[in-house]
């Protein structure tokens, strides 16, 4: 099987491997830049976790260090130098070092760069929905953002026709799993954290995937790529509308 490693720009920088993604933005234009007042902006996601629509997860305390460096290189950073710093110095976003997490199958890449297959079934959703890794600490964990179970078996109750009807995929694009809920409370100690070799049974490249359902909108699924493409890639998975 070929492989091969895609980059996009942000921000001005070029992130490369083993740090690249890709994601399709072939119906985005952008139209102006300017300076915003963030507390007046709403965050879909954190709407939709308020209402047990999304799951929620850890997150890094605002009062350690890790937050601390991430403000550095996050918004200090921005300031002096119009880019994040993230990766080009060999470290991630809390000044640890990077992951090696390989190279994505060309397949997979395509399907985002392609915005292809444009639907998936219900079924899909779920086990896409589905993966989790175990922490250090042995507790289950998703590898990233994703719907509640709660809500899907409330869909599944009160409209179940729906479960019959294919679901448009809006946008995908590939990215790291989430580090931000890799805290210490899970066993993701500093020692962890300095040991990159170990630290690649917990993080992976997933397809973040965005999507509507049953009159809500902008949610969105991170999936493993082997399990992105095992379910929705295969010949005889992909939905046709």
């Amino acid at each position: 099987m070929k492989l091969r490693n895609r980059t996009q720009k942000k921000l001005g920088h070029v992130y490369n491997e083993p740090r690249g993604s890709i994601s399709n933005s072939k119906s985005v234009r952008f139209i102006e830049i300017k300076m915003v007042d963030t507390s007046k902006l709403i965050n879909p996601q954190t709407e939709h976790i308020k209402k047990n629509i999304m799951r929620g997860e850890d997150n890094t305390p605002r009062d350690s260090p890790r937050w601390d460096e991430y403000k550095k290189r996050y918004g200090v950073y921005v300031k002096l130098f119009g880019e994040t710093l993230d990766g080009q110095d060999g470290l991630n976003c809390f000044g640890f070092p990077l992951v090696n997490l390989g190279e994505v199958d060309e397949t997979v890449s395509d399907s985002c760069e392609n915005n292809t297959p444009t639907y998936m079934t219900f079924e899909q959703m779920v086990e896409i929905n589905s993966p989790t890794r175990i922490t250090p600490s042995g507790q289950d964990l998703h590898w990233g953002c994703g719907l509640t179970n709660e809500f899907i078996e409330k869909v599944q109750k009160e409209s179940p026709s729906i479960i019959d009807k294919p679901i448009k995929i809006n946008m995908r694009s590939i990215v790291n799993s989430n580090v931000m809920g890799l805290t210490e409370r899970l066993g993701f100690t500093d020692e962890l954290w300095n040991e990159p070799e170990m630290m690649e049974e917990y993080i992976c490249w997933v397809v973040r995937i965005f999507f509507d359902f049953n009159g809500v909108s902008e949610l969105s699924i991170d999936c493993p790529v082997e399990t992105y493409k095992n379910v929705l890639l295969e010949p005889d998975t992909i939905i046709l509308n």
